[in-house]
């Protein structure tokens, strides 16, 4: 009897197709069928997000930028709704030390105590020599180009936060 069922199971034959196989996570060398793969995960990361916000409730951004270059949101309520609350709160909680320090410094500049001219740049400059408007001047263009150059550095910032919302 023991052999009986061995033998009934050897004679089994095993499932010829292949089935649900674990992909191994790498680049697709080729392109058309990565487009293909793109659009596909695309599709299926833009559902999740979408079921996440009808079971929780919760406000979700999804940004992607295509192997093309084309960028692809979806969001609920809206993704620009999200990314802006985002970096309006990002803004307010995570302010770097340096910026912290340049604020100090400027208020120490500036006199920092109550009423008058707060700011060099805000004195009279009527009684000052040509010489001392010359350095006014290149005071000026200095603080201008300190602004742009902070400026620049918020706006790459926030372009580096939305871009680290796609990773999210």
């Amino acid at each position: 009897m023991a052999m009986d069922m061995t033998n009934s199971n050897s004679n089994k034959k095993k499932p010829c197709g292949k089935g649900r196989r674990k992909v191994e996570i790498r680049k697709i060398e080729d392109a058309s069928s990565r487009m293909v793969a793109f659009s596909k995960r695309k599709k299926g990361l833009f559902n999740k997000a979408g079921e996440l916000h009808r079971l929780c409730d919760a406000n979700i951004a999804v940004v992607i930028q295509s192997p093309s270059g084309r960028l692809f949101s979806f969001g609920k309520p809206s993704a620009d709704h999200v990314i802006d609350k985002f970096l309006r709160d990002a803004g307010y909680n995570h302010q770097s030390k340096e910026e912290t320090e340049d604020m100090e410094e400027s208020t120490e500049l500036g006199g920092g105590g109550g009423g008058g001219v707060k700011y060099w740049w805000e004195e009279s400059t009527e009684g000052l020599s040509l010489e001392e408007l010359k350095k006014y001047m290149d005071s000026l263009e200095a603080l201008r180009n300190n602004v742009a150059i902070k400026l620049e550095e918020m706006m790459m910032r926030r372009a580096c936060e939305r871009d680290l919302l796609s990773f999210i």
